[in-house]
């Protein structure tokens, strides 16, 4: 089976207090189930962007950029089908 993460879930992992259930899902499934969309991305890069300068924005930039490598082969991409499908 295969899962798609949004933004939610992503972030979830970067959280201090990580819900024990959303990291025992994402850890249980082999990185070949898990994709990523670049909508997801997108929304991401947005809500950093969106941080004043500092400690956080910064390790949320790092930790970002380590997402971007591990899903590169795992990104969906969106076209006017799919959207009109979840729409």
């Amino acid at each position: 089976m295969k899962y798609l993460l949004d933004n939610g879930g992503v972030s979830e992992l970067n959280r201090a207090k990580c819900s024990p259930l959303v990291k025992q899902h994402i850890e249980s499934n082999s990185n070949n189930s898990l994709y990523m969309s670049v909508i997801t991305i997108g929304e991401i890069k947005k809500g950093i962007s969106l941080l004043t300068e500092g400690k956080r924005k910064t390790d949320l930039s790092a930790w970002f950029k380590t997402q971007q490598t591990h899903y590169a082969t795992h990104l969906l991409m969106i076209d006017l089908e799919t959207t009109l499908v979840w729409g």
